[in-house]
């Protein structure tokens, strides 16, 4: 096909693939079109190209004719030309048959809108193989095959409408072949054929006149009009005589004729031709040609009467195409003729010429005839109306039709027309009639023909015709032409029946149309007569009456009642009811419902068509209808199961109906509103009939009542909406009213159920679960201790489950738990409604103890295994009811139920006793009152009973049975109930002591009935008191507790009884052989053995946790709150039982015990809130998972249903840890604690505010957004009263718990802010509790959002920020090396508020302080290790605003560290930081390093007494190897290398080795500048050859050198203070110089900022002793600097081949530093008058110049490390400090400037003012000072310091030797560096 039509592309390649399919299907229902799968998509298919064929009808058309012959080539594949041989093969025939089938029925659809667009090929081929099938059908189908022979049928009528759809267009060409063919087959070489018996040949001329039965003539145009008269004259059958039996060929013409010409006798055609269309010529050679054949039959037929059957209609035929003048004056002869042959009168023209005898007057009264007859009658009836109706009176043409229908009513009454055929011909006249005379047409069908009831025949007729006549005007399709009662197929009368509704529905009248509003109560009246002796005759016919099925009902039986007239009276419905029925709904929709289930199909479909007309019709009725159906079906039995289902189903299709009404009338814009009425429902007696057919014991009934609340809730809902729309359109009460019943609203998203399936849904799972294992008295006992199947206990399965007895007993306490519940709930009235219809139907069903004389369950034999499980469930249901008082109708009340079961209890078996005892336990609180009356009636009676020998208990078996009954009563008890049922709870507690006092007598009875008697004390006890207990009942009092727990724990393994702890196993074993020895047979003696075996954990059970009930109240009070008292040692012994590992839960514990445990607890906390919170939050966080599970839940548990006091960042901070544990019942119980923290402290709905992890936050931003799983914890639910479930976490493993976590803290610290510090201070105070380390990390980490909160005081001592960063540090110091991350995650959200840095370093500063003068014998610098840590976490996060070179951390504590200029080392530290740490502080001392005694001061006046300079003698302490710096001009390396000798200062001076340039001690050297400056010579002095040329105390021996011998003595050189052993305390300067130290590495440009003050720091204490606070500082500090600052640029410069020298210098110096830590870098010397430059300054120097040249890319470094150098000189406070800063600005060697001059000689002049001991000292190192920096400043700028020579002159004057040494160096200098000869320098010198 042209691939430009795209959609007919689609549809044909659809029709390909469905006729494909379905011509594999070679069933012959299939081909003859039954119901097959896909017969819905086949139509779709043939509806599609029907519309396609429209525009593209010849291509389509191209592709149907490919398809038929690939599909035949596939079906033959044996050469077509010997096709016979395929015939022995049926499969083929089939699926030829299918092929030709599916082929035609899409040629058909094609051509339903005409066949004009056909090209000639394409006619001729589909002409062809019509007539093919049709000539050939007997040869190609064998007559063999009988089964194919309707096939066959089917192809042949469709290949006549192919060629009736053919014949407007080709009706030429099919006349011809037909003529062709018939010629051929009468030809005389047949003749023999003819004659012979066998039936093919006459089939082939049958076949081809059959064929052309449906072809049509055209008569709109001259043309068509002559071809039509030219076929007409070819086929007229007198035209064609065969040779022998012509008369059957004649017929068969004849029949044909009539058949071509019922169409244009339909149409009118042509005389309804608009005037002038045709030419009156050719119309008059028409009209002619029709009066002659006409004339010719009728000669034809006055031959013999054996023509009669097929001249007849066609001469009606004929007349009817005839002129108006000759068709209105032969018509009524023509119906006398046709009223005599209906009479059986052979007419007077006939009988003139061939006078018939009794043969063929019996011929006559054939009903052929008759039929032929009728339907002649009704054309002519037809015709006559159509063309003169409007011409006549309304009088003339009753009279007329009064006349003409009164043979056709006579004979009808007579019962002459059994047939259908003729009955539809009839009902038809009937329609045609009342389109013209409508009141006359419905008068006569009230009264001849409904009037009669007795006549079915002529009452079925009559009643067909009403309905025909009432819905004939709306059968009429006005877009196809079409005129009323022309069509009336069924799906003509359903498309009116529907219109009609529409119409009753919009409150119209049916009988309006007609004018005949008036007779509708005379139908009304008759037809409610008819209705009622269908009652009476029809009413045993029903299934429930057969009570067989359909299948076993026979068709004589069927036939027998065959309800033809009840069918047809049932379609009048609604349009006319019966007059009872509009008197009383419930009555009709008693007796529809009752007809719905007739045992005849065509009834009870006629029944539900007329129920769903009805309320679709008369919406005022509807709610009626369907309740009446349900009670109607609701007293039907319950042994027919397929009956039970069908009424269900039809239940749920009227509901289904009635919704798309609703939804219909919504969107229908002409609908009036309903008034409240009409959107009524007793929605109770609907629930209550699908509650009662629940009981049953089919499956399939049960899934239909499922079904049926499904429907009913979806129904009620849809009234809802449409009350409230009709309430908006009318501007009234939205409200529904109801019948019987409060309204219940519709459900939202979290509102409670209101309707029994939303029960089903949200409760079912449960109550099956719960009742899963109550299925006799042990498995009822033990539910708790059994852990669910995998399967098989959803709601779903264990409805359908019916293979094991204890099936049927599960069902029944399930639904019996789900009635109550909807008892106690929204359902009441529908529970009530269930009783009121169980019980009728459970007294049904009892039989009676002859014994006894009483009404009792049925037994449990065989026969009665059904009636039981049937009563069991209807008795549970009953008493899960509302109290059912009884009725008139039915007596039998729930008092009765009760008296029944208790009866049952007395005299029947176990099964039917546990069945009774199982009803009672599922009792409802209106109930209970009757239950006490009982169970004294039981007691008293027993003595009677006995005397009388009718019962089966013995007084042991009673006591059993009264207990049972009371256990299971209380057991489904409500809450709170037992305290407001006096009688019951008097019947309890007696029951209680009376078994104590029983079993206390008798301790070591082992039997069956004691070991039950011990369960159901300990049920008892457990409901008492969880019932009873906290409210410390006078009944039930504290000493009979206690007695009762101390009996209960002999019965339980882990019992708490000192004496004989865990011996009841081992007593129930010795009671084995006494138990056993009662039975005589050995099986009933293992028996009864393994069941006492069975018995002994079910005992221990129960025991346990009636135990735990019992701890509710008070019965403990002070032993209850410690750990060692007798009810936590308890719980404690019993989670650490160790149990079955088959039995293991997750947390190690059988869950059994476990739930024991908690109960315990729980109950215990709730006794004693206040006392007990604090111990059971610290045992949530217990090492013991199983116990810390067991007090978490009990917390959750209480928190839940108590209003306790418990700290929100308590619960918190709990949750937080909870909710990462590795159990998923324990992460879900933290979601429930944090889901009522929110709604009981934070007022927030807990459908707003908790996770589920998917990574990201919901829009609302909140953390309860995020939780929407739903979890199992109902207690926690419905305690809480929460109106969303609770929550779970979506992933299953650690880390999308952790990440959960994470998130879920992140949001909730976003929330509530206030909770910050609290909680902090919390969690990290159960930090440091020992518990499992994997939830550490995760709390950890989950805290890190909380510390963005925090905001720590400036003035932290002493409040909750000093609290908490104390414990911050512990939990670092503690967990740091396990969860580095989390741990650096907190502080690093610390430090995100900036204001938060300055507090904490403070505190670390502080700490260590205080920490590192608390222990002043230990090494600070480990002591400083968890302080250095969190400086480098705090250091790591900068604020975001901040320059990238500033690092608030490292600047802090730099600014602390240069605090040390304030210090001095003479000071002890302070105690008052020890203290406000709360830390044990040290005796201070001092720290400072003396003299041992005072030196004299030398003047000029005693030179010769100049003592000898003293050496302290402490050895300096080896050391690793010093590094030497070496640099030559233009290039500089670093070398190591080892000085071998000891020189002394003046030695040194003196003599000099070669190579190696000497440092000057200032007195006679004029040495070139330091390196770097302007003229400098190049240092190549080692470190260690300068210690020992300046006099260093070390030997050679000592510094390891091996060319020196050990003997060598030392050379003093200066004073050597702070000599090991003599330790000091550490300064604050000096922690937070070594805290700031480790974050150099990382923060390079910080680093930059401050080295010249770092490395300053490093240089004056870089002489401390091994003793000192910080050991190994200096070197530290100096190594991170070229780390940080100069190996990551050489590093670089290496890896390009450049700086290799400089590289290996720095690394070199890099790595003798990390050596030298933690010694000292020289010793510490102190200049003196006699030495005023220690030998240690000259290795200073030798540091300084090799740490500048290892910071080479430091560019300003020297002039930023020079200020300080000089500020530190002239400000430090310590001495030692002030004069190695001396040391160091002059080891810088940095010119003179104006500011240092000044400051220096303003020093200076203190110094000498205030002239002591150490001011000498400080003018001495100034000199010096002067001194070098002169050396090293250009000439030139000399001259602008002229006042360095008046102060040298000044200190010339000093009288002391060393001052006036120095001033002298200081003079020689400057005037040996000015030009003198310079008149300006004179000028300038001169002018000072």
């Amino acid at each position: 096909m042209d691939d430009a039509n795209p959609v007919s592309s689609l549809i044909l390649r659809e029709f390909k693939k469905q006729a494909n399919a379905k011509a594999e299907e070679t069933n012959p229902k299939q081909i003859l079109g039954g119901n097959s799968s896909n017969d819905a998509a086949w139509q779709a298919v043939l509806d599609s190209l029907t519309a396609a064929a429209q525009y593209s009808l010849e291509a389509i058309t191209d592709v149907l004719l490919g398809w038929r012959k690939n599909a035949s080539a596939v079906v033959n594949k044996q050469d077509p030309a010997d096709f016979q041989n395929a015939l022995v093969n049926a499969t083929v025939l089939r699926k030829r048959l299918a092929v030709e089938a599916i082929f035609l029925e899409a040629a058909l659809a094609v051509l339903k809108h005409g066949s004009s667009q056909l090209s000639e090929r394409q006619g001729s081929m589909l002409e062809g193989l019509a007539f093919d099938w049709i000539v050939n059908s007997e040869r190609y189908i064998e007559p063999r095959f009988l089964e194919l022979s309707k096939c066959c049928s089917k192809v042949l009528d469709m290949c006549s409408q192919i060629l009736g759809a053919l014949s407007p267009q080709r009706l030429a060409t099919i006349t011809a072949k037909f003529l062709k063919e018939l010629c051929e087959a009468m030809a005389s070489g047949k003749v023999s054929r003819l004659k012979s018996d066998l039936p093919t040949p006459r089939q082939e001329i049958f076949h081809l006149c059959r064929g052309m039965h449906h072809v049509k003539l055209s008569l709109r145009t001259n043309t068509e009009i002559q071809r039509s008269i030219e076929v007409l004259r070819k086929l007229s059958p007198l035209q064609h005589t065969a040779a022998v039996r012509k008369s059957q060929v004649q017929h068969a013409l004849a029949e044909m004729v009539t058949s071509i010409l019922a169409h244009s006798v339909a149409k009118d055609e042509p005389r309804s031709l608009p005037r002038g269309q045709v030419d009156l010529v050719v119309l008059e050679a028409w009209y002619q040609a029709v009066t002659t054949l006409r004339s010719n039959v009728a000669s034809w037929a006055a031959k013999g009467s054996k023509h009669a059957a097929v001249a007849i209609p066609l001469q009606a035929q004929l007349l009817c195409l005839s002129k108006d003048e000759v068709f209105e004056k032969e018509v009524n002869c023509v119906i006398d003729n046709l009223q005599k042959q209906l009479r059986g009168e052979y007419t007077g023209l006939l009988a003139a010429l061939n006078p018939l005898g009794e043969t063929e007057k019996k011929a006559l009264k054939d009903r052929s005839v008759r039929t032929s007859a009728v339907s002649c009658l009704g054309q002519c009836v037809s015709t006559f109306l159509r063309r003169f109706a409007k011409a006549k009176t309304a009088d003339h043409l009753e009279k007329w039709l009064k006349r003409t229908l009164a043979g056709v009513l006579g004979q009808l009454r007579k019962g002459s027309f059994p047939l259908m055929e003729q009955q539809v011909l009839i009902r038809q006249l009937l329609v045609n009639v009342s389109q013209y005379a409508p009141e006359y047409a419905i008068r006569l069908l009230a009264d001849p023909m409904l009037s009669e009831p007795t006549n079915l025949e002529m009452v079925t007729v009559g009643l067909e015709s009403l309905t025909a006549v009432i819905l004939s005007p709306y059968t009429v399709d006005p877009a196809k032409g079409e005129e009323a009662g022309q069509e009336m197929g069924e799906a003509a009368q359903e498309a009116a029946a529907e219109r009609l509704v529409d119409i009753m529905r919009g409150g119209g009248n049916p009988l309006l149309v007609h004018s005949a509003v008036q007779y509708q109560g005379e139908l009304s009246l008759q037809l409610g007569k008819f209705m009622k002796l269908c009652k009476s005759v029809f009413s045993g016919s029903t299934l429930v009456a057969n009570a067989r099925t359909l299948a076993e009902v026979s068709a004589k039986e069927r036939l027998a009642g065959l309800p033809a007239p009840c069918t047809a009276a049932l379609r009048c419905v609604p349009f006319v009811l019966p007059r009872q029925w509009v008197e009383s709904p419930a009555l009709m929709a008693e007796e529809l419902a009752m007809y719905t289930i007739h045992v005849e199909p065509s009834v009870h479909e006629a029944a539900l068509a007329a129920i769903k007309r009805s309320m679709c019709a008369l919406p005022a009725v509807r709610s009626a209808l369907l309740t009446g159906l349900a009670s109607t079906y609701a007293t039907l039995p319950d042994d027919n199961s397929e009956v039970l289902y069908k009424v269900a189903l039809i239940l749920v299709e009227v509901m289904g109906e009635w919704r798309r009404m609703l939804e219909d009338e919504q969107s229908w814009k002409g609908h009036q509103p309903h008034d409240a009425g009409a959107l009524t429902l007793d929605l109770p007696r609907v629930e209550g009939y699908a509650l009662s057919i629940l009981c049953n014991n089919s499956v399939q009934v049960r899934q239909a009542g499922i079904k049926v609340l499904f429907s009913v809730r979806a129904l009620h809902r849809a009234l809802q909406e449409g009350a409230a729309v009709t309430a908006c359109e009318e501007s009234s009460r939205s409200s529904i009213f109801f019948t019987g019943a409060s309204p219940r609203s519709v459900l939202g998203g979290g509102d409670a159920a209101a309707y029994l399936a939303d029960l089903v849904d949200q409760l079912g799972d449960d109550c099956a679960h719960s009742c899963y294992w109550q299925t006799n008295y042990w498995s009822s006992l033990r539910q708790l201790a059994r852990p669910l199947p995998s399967v098989d206990t959803s709601f779903q399965e264990v409805m359908t489950a019916t293979g094991r007895g204890r099936d049927a007993v599960r069902w029944a306490r399930t639904l019996a738990e789900l009635t109550r519940a909807a008892a106690s709930g929204p359902c009441p009235f529908a529970c009530t409604r269930a009783a009121e219809y169980i019980c009728s139907r459970l007294q049904a069903i009892l039989v009676r103890d002859l014994a006894a004389g009483r009404a009792v369950l049925p037994g449990e034999h065989m026969f009665d295994v059904a009636q039981l499980s049937l009563s069991r469930c209807f008795a549970a249901v009953v008493m899960a009811s509302p109290r059912y008082k009884g009725s008139q109708s039915n007596g039998f009340s729930t008092r009765d139920v009760v008296r029944l079961l208790f009866a049952t209890i007395r005299s029947c078996g176990e099964t039917q006793q546990a069945a009774a005892v199982m009803a009672l336990g599922c009792c409802h609180r209106d109930n209970y009152a009757l239950i006490p009356e009982e169970l004294h009636s039981l007691n008293k009676d027993f003595t009677a009973d006995r005397k009388t020998v009718k019962t089966r208990l013995r007084q042991g078996e009673v006591k059993v049975a009264v207990a049972h009954v009371l256990r299971v009563v209380v057991d489904g008890m409500q809450p709170g109930l037992l305290r407001t049922e006096g009688a019951l709870r008097s019947a309890v507690l007696d029951c209680i002591s009376d078994a104590r006092r029983h079993l206390a007598a008798s301790p070591q009875e082992v039997t069956l009935e004691m070991q039950q008697l011990r369960c159901c004390l300990a049920a008892l006890c457990t409901r008492a008191s969880q019932e009873l207990g906290l409210a410390a009942h006078m009944d039930f009092p504290s000493p009979l507790r206690r007695q009762l727990f101390e009996l209960l724990s002999e019965w339980s393994v882990d019992s708490t009884q000192a004496v004989r702890p865990g011996t009841y196993r081992a007593e129930v074993q010795r009671g084995f052989p006494g138990a056993v020895g009662r039975v005589r047979e050995a099986d009933q003696q293992r028996a009864v053995e393994a069941d006492l075996a069975a018995t002994v954990p079910i005992v221990e059970h129960c025991a346990q946790a009636a135990m735990a009930a019992l701890m509710l109240g008070p019965v403990f009070e002070k032993e209850a709150r410690t750990l060692q008292g007798k009810p936590l040692a308890w719980v404690h012994q019993l989670l650490a039982q160790q149990a079955d590992p088959s039995q293991v839960g997750p947390l190690g514990v059988d869950p059994q015990r476990m739930t024991v445990a908690v109960t315990a607890l729980s109950n215990l906390l709730r006794s004693s809130p206040a006392e007990l919170t604090g111990l059971f939050i610290d045992q949530c966080y217990a090492a013991s998972g199983a116990i810390a599970h067991a007090y978490f839940q009990a917390v959750l548990e209480t928190y839940a249903t108590v209003n306790i006091s418990i700290r929100a960042h308590v619960l918190l901070a709990l949750v937080l840890y909870k909710v990462v544990d590795q159990v998923q019942s324990v992460r879900e119980s933290a979601l429930h604690l944090l889901r009522l923290l929110a709604e009981r402290v934070w007022q927030e709905g807990a459908a707003s505010h908790t996770p589920v992890h998917h990574g990201t936050l919901q829009p609302n931003g909140t953390a309860w957004g995020l939780i929407h799983h739903a979890s199992n914890g109902s207690l926690l639910a419905d305690a809480a009263g929460a109106t969303s479930p609770p929550a779970t976490l979506v992933g299953a493993l650690q880390e999308s718990c952790h990440a959960f976590q994470l998130e879920l803290s992140t949001t909730l610290a976003r929330e509530h802010p206030e909770l910050t510090e609290l909680l902090c201070v919390e969690v990290m105070a159960r930090q440091l509790q020992p518990y499992a380390a994997v939830h550490q990390h995760a709390v950890l980490a989950a805290l890190a959002p909380w510390m963005k909160n925090l905001s720590f005081a400036a003035r932290w001592e002493g409040n909750w920020s000093e609290r908490l960063l104390k414990a911050m540090y512990l939990v670092t110091q503690r967990h740091a090396a396990a969860f580095p991350e989390q741990v650096e995650t907190l502080w690093r959200n610390v430090a995100m508020n900036k204001r938060n840095i300055v507090p904490v370093l403070d505190f670390l500063v502080a700490h260590g302080y205080a920490d590192s003068n608390a222990h002043p014998g230990q090494i600070v610098d480990v002591q400083l290790t968890v302080p250095k840590r969190i400086v480098l976490y705090l250091a790591r996060e900068s604020p975001a605003d901040a320059p990238e070179e500033v690092n608030q951390t490292i600047d802090h504590l730099v600014a602390e560290a240069a605090r040390l200029i304030n210090e001095d080392e003479s000071e002890t530290a302070p105690m008052g930081v020890a203290r406000a740490l709360h830390l044990p502080t040290a005796s201070a001392t001092s720290a400072a390093a003396t003299p041992r005694h005072r030196e004299k001061v030398l003047e000029f006046s005693d030179e010769a007494n100049w003592p000898a300079p003293e050496v302290d003698e402490a050895p300096w302490p080896e050391a690793p190897s010093l590094l030497t710096t070496t640099s030559r001009r233009g290039s500089n390396s670093i070398s190591i290398s080892r000085a071998s000798s000891n020189l002394s200062a003046r030695h040194q001076i003196g003599s000099v080795p070669s190579g190696i340039p000497s440092v000057s001690t200032g007195l006679d050297r004029e040495s070139p500048g330091p390196m770097g400056t302007p003229g400098a010579a190049t240092p190549d002095v080692s470190l260690r050859t300068a210690l020992l040329r300046e006099g260093s105390p070390f030997s050679t021996a000592q510094l390891g050198d091996p060319d020196t011998p050990a003997s060598m003595p030392h050379t003093p050189g200066g004073h050597v203070a702070g000599a090991e052993g003599e330790a000091r305390h550490v300064s604050r300067p000096e922690v937070a110089a070594a805290l700031v130290a480790e974050a150099l590495l990382e923060h390079q440009q910080a680093a930059r900022r401050h080295a010249p003050l770092l490395a300053h720091l490093a240089l004056v204490t870089g002489d401390s002793p091994v003793a000192a606070p910080v050991p190994g500082l200096a070197a530290m500090l100096l190594a991170h600097l070229i780390a940080a600052l100069s190996m990551p640029h050489l590093q670089l410069q290496r890896a390009s081949g450049g700086m290799l020298a400089e590289y290996e210098a720095a690394a070199g110096l890099l790595a003798q530093l990390k050596e030298m830590a933690p010694h000292p870098l020289w010793p510490r010397q102190a200049p003196t008058p006699a030495h005023p430059r220690p030998t240690s300054a000259a290795a200073l120097a030798v540091v300084v110049r090799s740490l500048l040249a290892a910071l080479c890319f430091e560019q300003d470094l020297r002039e930023r490390w020079a200020a300080h150098a000089l500020h530190w000189a002239l400000t430090a406070r310590s001495r030692h400090w002030a004069n190695r800063s001396h040391q160091v600005f002059r080891a810088l060697g940095t010119p003179l400037t104006q500011e240092a001059c000044a400051r220096l000689l303003q020093y200076l002049h203190s110094c000498l003012s205030d002239f002591n001991a150490s001011t000498q000292i400080a003018a001495t190192d100034t000199l010096f000072t002067l001194t070098d920096a002169v050396d090293v400043t250009p000439r030139a700028h000399l001259v602008l310091y002229p006042q360095l020579y008046l102060a040298a002159l000044v200190a010339l004057d000093l009288p002391y030797v060393h001052l006036h040494a120095a001033a002298l160096t200081l003079f020689a200098k400057v005037v040996g560096r000015m030009e003198g000869a310079d008149p300006a320098v004179r000028a300038v010198v001169a002018a000072c």
